[in-house]
């Protein structure tokens, strides 16, 4: 309405800048040839069932105002005819056009000589040769001196939000309306349109061939909001600039039932978009939750603004309730870039300054609208608002190549994670297969030599007693004895060791310390365990928890035996990049340069060399400390 209010502004004052500068009206001497409306009225036809004939002898007496309300119920039925007579008052031939306005459809009928004619002007004129908007609203007229002529003009309207329940007739030149063809700043606007469509029909080719490559749910439902868009903006081009054949009456009923969803639906679509955009199901389940029910209930409106729009009569006020939905739909989209805050990722930078650009745009087209500003500002709303699409996707398209490359990023890490635990299970299975190796030699070498050294004691202890001698025979047993029971520590110790549920340090030291605890507790001896609490979480392999364990042994049970301690203390703690452990009693000690290395020192060592390079014992007659390195 206010758009077509300045076009007709600028009408009159072109108009009255002509009469002056003598290029848009016949002149004749110093008089111009001047038409009049002497009368215009008014006649209801709610159900579109009066014809010419009808007409002609029913009386024009409903006002103005009641023929716009009529209009502006929006029902395809109804109609208005207008009874509209016109005077040339001048002595030549007036050759000029009647206006009507803008997506309505008229048919004038009128009388000359006699004869009836009728013609249909306007948005759904079949056999059109022309593709200017405003020529489908011109009818030509040509009246003779002092001729007075009276039109019967029925009109219908077909697209609402353009000059919606408006009834305005204007009778002028065709150079008249020439000069409001194209009001200030219209071709500016019919180039952002083109733009704008061209935009978007790139965009929906790019995102669809993204989506192909790369298969992202996010994709999809940014390629439905971008069809919203498209579906919303060019009718809107197609209708105001150009002229397809066939195609007017799709559009203006595709405008007339979808245009009011569309102010909803899209809010939908870009709502699933950001929520997939920024996995909000990972990041911030509540506000996807709540989102989620945002958009459920966007649906909802949207199938209530349809059902409004076919459903319910048309002489309820539907734009009360249509107008809610919008607001809902608004509060309900800042709500969701408040959940999208939440996220507090890169990523929801891009969807907050987008969505805060729409939402500002939004606001300041509707400002614009309200407080009637185009005397003001030279611009229409829908430029505001399709500049603010055009950069939200101009970031959105950012945002999707910024997470494109870390997804890249993120699938190259998570690449080299798994080689390197591949490398690593390879190193495992390497060591394990060392270790079983190492085992195999084991039991070869200790178990088997000791079970052989069981069979030719076992072997003598038969033949002494044979002879009679049974302390040789006694001594024997006792041998096989001791055998035994070694080889039977040696298997625990083996078993313990390749069992899975002992692999964690934990386990080690709760070993040892059981071990200690019940050797040193029949001699009455303290044990004493002090371990840093980061030795827990040192991983150990199998061989290096085994030898850890039999040098604790060994070094236990040679406390016990030897060195008559009444306090021993087993230590772990950080001693720069490594792990050391100390074993100390108080007991009287031994000469180590005067001692023999035994086979349990030795082995001692040789099992501390596969931990570290560092492996210490000290001895004097205030006790024995044994040190070594874990790597």
């Amino acid at each position: 309405m206010a758009i077509n209010r300045i076009q007709w502004i600028l009408f009159f004052i072109l108009s009255l800048a002509n009469s002056f500068v003598g290029y848009a009206a016949p002149f004749i001497g110093d008089s111009i040839i001047k038409l009049e409306i002497n009368e215009e009225q008014f006649l209801l036809d709610p159900n579109n069932e009066f014809s010419y004939d009808d007409v002609r002898n029913k009386a024009f007496n409903a006002s103005k105002e009641d023929a716009e309300n009529l209009l502006s119920k929006l029902n395809p039925n109804r109609s208005v005819w207008t009874k509209l007579n016109v005077k040339n008052h001048s002595n030549k031939i007036y050759i000029g056009v009647i206006y009507s306005n803008p997506c309505t459809e008229k048919i004038y009928c009128w009388e000359e000589n006699g004869i009836l004619i009728k013609k249909k002007i306007g948005f759904l004129l079949p056999n059109k040769d022309d593709i200017i908007f405003f020529d489908r609203y011109l009818l030509p007229i040509t009246l003779n001196p002092g001729e007075t002529r009276t039109y019967y003009i029925k009109t219908t309207e077909y697209v609402r939000y353009i000059s919606s329940g408006s009834l305005n007739t204007f009778v002028g030149t065709k150079n008249d309306f020439n000069a409001i063809k194209r009001p200030i700043g219209s071709s500016n606007l019919v180039n952002l349109h083109v733009f704008f469509n061209g935009f978007l029909i790139f965009q929906l080719f790019y995102i669809m061939l993204q989506w192909f490559l790369v298969r992202r749910i996010e994709y999809f439902y940014y390629v439905l909001y971008l069809l919203s868009l498209f579906a919303y903006f060019w009718p809107r081009h197609v209708i105001s600039t150009l002229s397809f054949e066939g195609i007017e009456i799709f559009i203006s009923h595709f405008v007339a039932n979808f245009n009011d969803i569309l102010l909803v639906l899209p809010a939908f679509f870009y709502l699933r978009f950001i929520r997939h955009f920024l996995d909000m199901a990972v990041h911030k389940p509540i506000w996807n939750k709540i989102i989620r029910y945002f958009e459920y209930l966007f649906l909802l409106l949207s199938v209530l603004i349809l059902f409004t729009n076919t459903l319910i009569p048309n002489d309820l006020p539907k734009s009360v309730l249509i107008l809610s939905c919008v607001g809902i739909q608004f509060v309900l989209s800042l709500l969701a870039i408040r959940g999208f805050y939440a996220v507090k990722t890169r990523l929801a930078r891009f969807a907050i300054t987008a969505g805060a650009i729409v939402i500002t745009a939004h606001l300041a087209a509707m400002a614009i609208s309200v407080f009637n500003l185009y005397n003001y500002i030279d611009i229409a709303p829908i430029a505001i608002t399709m500049v603010a699409i055009i950069i939200e996707i101009a970031i959105f398209n950012s945002g999707l190549l910024f997470k494109a490359r870390q997804f890249e990023k993120d699938k190259f890490k998570a690449q080299t994670v798994l080689l390197n635990e591949l490398e690593d299970k390879q190193k495992l299975q390497l060591e394990y297969e060392g270790v079983r190796d190492k085992i195999s030699r084991d039991l070869h070498d200790d178990v088997g030599s000791t079970l052989s050294s069981v069979s030719i004691y076992s072997y003598a202890a038969k033949d002494k007693l044979a002879k009679g001698d049974l302390t040789q025979t006694r001594e024997l047993l006792l041998s096989i004895e001791k055998n035994a029971l070694s080889t039977l520590n040696s298997m625990g110790d083996l078993v313990w060791a390749i069992n899975p549920q002992n692999d964690s340090t934990e386990k080690l030291l709760e070993r040892i310390s059981t071990f200690g605890y019940s050797i040193l507790a029949v001699n009455d001896c303290k044990f004493d365990m002090e371990i840093d609490p980061e030795f827990y979480n040192h991983r150990l392999n199998l061989e290096e928890r085994r030898s850890i364990l039999l040098i604790c042994k060994e070094a236990l049970n040679n406390a016990a035996k030897y060195a008559k301690a009444d306090d021993i203390c087993l230590k772990i703690y950080k001693h720069g990049q490594n792990f050391r452990l100390e074993l100390s009693d108080n007991g009287k000690g031994f000469d180590i340069d005067k001692t023999s290395y035994g086979n349990g020192l030795k082995s001692m060592e040789t099992r501390a060399r596969i931990l570290s390079t560092f492996f210490e014992i000290k001895s004097d007659q205030k006790g024995t400390t044994i040190k070594f390195d874990i790597e």
